[in-house]
């Protein structure tokens, strides 16, 4: 009879660890994403920023038509010493207004707006956004998706149709 306790008692330590892990996990990319989007806003430390990114990480901005793959793609894309970026009324750069989870497929969608900002000395935003966020199972983003309703619309048109998959 005693060992049967026992083998009960272990059994329920162990099932008890198993949702610790998982718990641990679906908080590690879902904390990984709320860091990624606090390092957006900031806008301060692009090494750190770039470091969200896994090595072979795939970024599409629909609207603009631009695909990048791997990081040093992203990089270049992204580049945040380009064009004299300077934001305008003392604001974060993005705010998150809304944030969805799929803890299943570690992906995150988040909703929010790009506040003004001066970039190659032009007043631009706000923007709209919509970005989905995948993550792998270290906790890195392996693809992105943006949908920013960029303005003027004249500037950025003329991308690549990513309506199509190849």
């Amino acid at each position: 009879m005693m060992r049967y306790r026992f083998l009960l008692f272990f059994i329920l330590i162990l099932s008890g660890c198993s949702n610790s892990v998982n718990i641990s996990k679906k908080n590690t990319f879902i904390n990984h994403a709320d860091a990624y989007f606090n390092s957006y806003a900031q806008r301060q430390n692009f090494t750190q920023f770039i470091e969200f990114y896994a090595e072979d990480a795939v970024l599409e901005d629909m609207v603009f038509g631009h695909k990048a793959r791997g990081k040093d793609q992203i990089t270049a894309f992204l580049n945040w010493s380009a064009g004299n970026f300077a934001v305008l009324d003392e604001q974060p750069v993005l705010v998150v207004e809304d944030k969805i989870v799929d803890s299943t497929t570690r992906t995150v969608v988040a909703r929010g707006v790009f506040n003004r900002f001066n970039y190659a000395s032009r007043e631009l935003g706000p923007w709209r956004f919509l970005i989905v966020l995948k993550f792998d199972e270290k906790g890195k983003i392996i693809y992105q998706q943006d949908w920013i309703n960029y303005t003027p619309k004249s500037d950025f048109t003329g991308g690549e149709n990513l309506n199509q998959q190849y």
